[in-house]
């Protein structure tokens, strides 16, 4: 990675340990220089640290100058004096530091030490495969003077597992619950094991489970690792399943379908009136008929049929208006008056 300021003059050798107070080792102190060299180093450990996190597909970077202030860890920087025209690039980091973790062995006793544990490893895309890693990884070894299966890796990626498989022969992995992962040599030949407890639950057996991460690389089927940021538990998609096999959705249709043998379907109104329409026969159409009709109607329902006489029609004797008030005869309804059509007297099961 390329910055606006000469990487060369700033880390004097190819790899460079960088303390938790942002200064260089070996680097003479310098009251006018002290302040733009701590500046400097932020800007390469912040920008590693982000590309670093998307690399990993990581929300948020592990390595940076703020989280790196009042720790005992150290990043080890490495360098391209050669790139950016003569300038020096930044090839790759590696964080690592003491951590006091409860580790469980293989036999499912819980150990409380601090081991070293690599927390951060990185190299840049266009310098990976070139033997970068495995010389900034001895590098560290040799500094630390730590054997690579006693170290505790923390959240690590199936790259990173494959780089421990192929460079130092360590396949078999013992996940353990607080997302870290240990090698089952992890406890051969340590004397910094602390205090021991057996009472671990009758959950042991799956935190002691040795995994081969040389199966896990041949295995030609997505798997989802049980380790590091990996093993959190994913909500399933209910479409996929379907997609996948849609003899579910014909399940699904046929299950609601089915009724009990003792149970029988439920009649709808539109039944009950069908069936009252065939026990009535005519009455019932009789009755949502109206007696008459009138004899002019306006608007779009009008039609000549309307003001036909039928045969119901009865004609009436000529009488006075008086006592045609008084009997009832030649006086209109509200449903009769002409321009006036009430639509509940016309309301059939047709409609």
């Amino acid at each position: 990675m390329e910055f606006n300021f000469s990487v060369n003059a700033l880390f004097k050798e190819k790899i460079v340990k960088v303390k938790n107070n942002l200064q260089l080792e070996n680097y003479a102190s310098d009251r006018r220089g002290d302040g733009d060299v701590v500046s400097k180093v932020s800007t390469v450990l912040d920008q590693m640290g982000i590309v670093s996190a998307k690399a990993q597909k990581l929300s948020v970077a592990i390595t940076s100058a703020a989280k790196l202030r009042n720790t005992d860890h150290v990043v080890y920087v490495m360098t391209d004096p050669d790139g950016n025209k003569g300038h020096g690039t930044v090839v790759g980091i590696l964080k690592v530091g003491s951590k006091k973790l409860f580790i469980y062995d293989l036999t499912g006793v819980q150990w409380e030490m601090e081991p070293l544990c690599v927390l951060d490893f990185y190299i840049h895309e266009s310098k990976q495969r070139t033997g970068c890693g495995r010389l900034l990884f001895d590098y560290m070894l040799k500094d630390q003077g730590v054997s690579p299966n006693h170290l505790a890796l923390d959240q690590p990626s199936e790259s990173f597992l494959s780089f421990m498989c192929k460079h130092y022969g360590l396949d078999s992995i013992i996940p353990q619950i607080n997302s870290f992962v240990i090698y089952d040599s992890f406890f051969e030949g340590r004397l910094d094991k602390g205090r021991g407890s057996s009472n671990h639950g009758a959950g042991s057996k799956n935190r002691t489970t040795v995994q081969s991460v040389k199966a896990l690389s041949r295995s030609h089927e997505p798997t989802t690792p049980s380790y590091g940021r990996h093993s959190a538990k994913k909500a399933g998609s209910v479409m996929a399943e379907y997609m996948q096999d849609p003899s579910l959705m014909s399940q699904n249709g046929n299950r609601q379908n089915s009724l009990p043998t003792n149970q029988s379907p439920i009649k709808t109104n539109v039944n009950k009136m069908h069936a009252a329409e065939e026990i009535n026969g005519s009455d019932s159409q009789a009755q949502i008929r109206p007696t008459s009709l009138p004899e002019k109607l306006s608007g779009p329902c009008s039609t000549a049929e309307s003001s036909r006489p039928t045969g119901d029609q009865i004609d009436a004797p000529d009488v006075s208006d008086e006592t045609a008030a008084q009997n009832g005869v030649g006086t209109l309804t509200p449903e009769e008056v002409p321009g006036k059509l009430d639509l509940k007297f016309h309301h059939t099961h047709l409609w």
